[in-house]
């Protein structure tokens, strides 16, 4: 089958299968004006009131409470279709089927096309990627933009374009003001552009215009918030309060896949400043950071915790069919990820992205609140290792690549 065919072919069972969901599932649960998630309500809140012509800004007055571009992208959805959470739920899922397209061509460019074959698949029928697009929330459209980003990433590793390059930092920055937990790995990824530049006579080229596609993105929030609070905010105000909530006495790590309020987060007593306050998120990160200096056996006891909470199989509180579900579904696919990370030796250099992008997020996660939830826009990446190891196991079976 010619690859073009088989993309579309992989689009459309994707789509399939999402849309699917979407209709059926508990009874047309999912074709209903409701939330089924807790951060649903913001981003909704700030999409009516940007198109209200009031900026972007929750009811109760918070003006950087979310990064801008998931809300713009439901005030655009609404404009079209009105306050519609159905129309934007399927058009998540013309969103989520087409990362597996992505998770393709970006296997096929570091890997081979039978890898790629099996990551698109793969991709395509993991369960949580066919969920994701009943909820209102980051994961789907920040997901896409991420391997956006990465694709044109490799091109540009491939073929050193300055036009990939643009692409590749331009992406990045919008998947950060998408999901802002990526606004550190943008300096990552300045050193690794660096580092694959420095032996060219462009280094310097690459470099300015690395800096230039970052600020031609971020600069128009960065001033915006500027204005409003006489602060520099690159991304959003919360970051302070969620390193508090996992690096104090109460932390728990994260409890059966969540992390719930009154559970495994708690508000400090001594902060009396207006919450998601850039006054209120400063003293959290105080408070944290001297905690874990404090206590460095716990941060790394909680660290421990949060990863397993991060990548255990299912949530807790969830029905049994979905438990049987999710791993079928998960369980196979990370064993074989780490067998295609253990033999990914060969091909260190092309994916040094990967290892680096997937080590970020765990590492963030570990030193903050770490849920199941977390772990969605990289299991792509961990998709790709264990094609990567299906690859190697049809090798060892005396399947010759196509």
């Amino acid at each position: 089958m010619k690859s073009k065919e088989f993309i579309l072919l992989i689009f459309i069972l994707a789509l399939l299968l999402r849309v699917g969901f979407l209709l059926f599932y508990n009874n047309g649960q999912m074709l209903s004006n409701n939330f089924y998630a807790a951060d649903e309500s913001s981003y909704d809140q700030i999409a009516i009131n940007f198109l209200q012509g009031k900026g972007m800004v929750t009811d109760d007055g918070l003006y950087a409470r979310r990064v801008p571009v998931y809300p713009f992208f439901l005030s655009v959805v609404y404009l079209f279709y009105g306050h519609s959470l159905v129309a934007a739920r399927f058009v998540q899922a013309i969103l989520g089927a087409l990362t597996s397209i992505f998770v393709y061509l970006i296997c096929n460019d570091l890997i081979n096309k039978r890898a790629a074959v099996f990551a698109a698949v793969f991709s395509a029928l993991y369960y949580p990627f066919i969920v994701q697009p009943a909820y209102l929330l980051t994961e789907v459209l920040f997901s896409l933009i991420l391997l956006c980003s990465l694709y044109f990433l490799n091109k540009f590793y491939a073929k050193r374009r300055s036009f990939d390059l643009f692409l590749f930092v331009s992406l990045l920055g919008i998947a950060v003001l998408t999901k802002d937990v990526l606004f550190y790995f943008a300096i990552i990824a300045f050193f690794w552009i660096a580092a694959v530049s420095i032996q060219s006579k462009s280094i310097v080229k690459h470099l300015s215009l690395f800096v230039f596609s970052f600020l031609l993105v971020m600069l128009p929030w960065l001033v915006r918030n500027f204005i409003i609070y006489k602060e520099i905010i690159p991304t959003s105000v919360g970051s302070g309060l969620t390193l508090y909530y996992g690096n104090n006495p109460k932390a728990t790590g994260g409890s059966g896949g969540w992390y719930r309020n009154g559970v495994d987060a708690f508000l400090p007593d001594s902060v009396n400043k207006p919450i998601f306050s850039p006054g209120y998120d400063s003293e959290c990160r105080s408070i944290a950071v001297k905690w874990i200096k404090n206590n460095p056996g716990k941060f790394i006891k909680l660290s421990f915790a949060k990863f397993m909470n991060m990548w255990r199989p299912f949530y807790s509180d969830a029905r049994i069919i979905n438990k049987i579900v999710m791993s079928i579904s998960y369980l196979p696919i990370i064993l074989l990820a780490v067998f295609g990370i253990l033999v990914s030796y060969n091909l260190r250099e092309r994916l040094w992205p990967l290892y680096l992008l997937l080590g970020y997020f765990v590492l963030v996660h570990m030193a903050t609140i770490a849920e199941i939830r977390y772990r969605y826009p990289v299991m792509y990446i961990v998709i790709i290792f264990s094609a990567l190891a299906m690859d190697k196991i049809m090798v060892l079976m005396g399947k010759k690549r196509c």
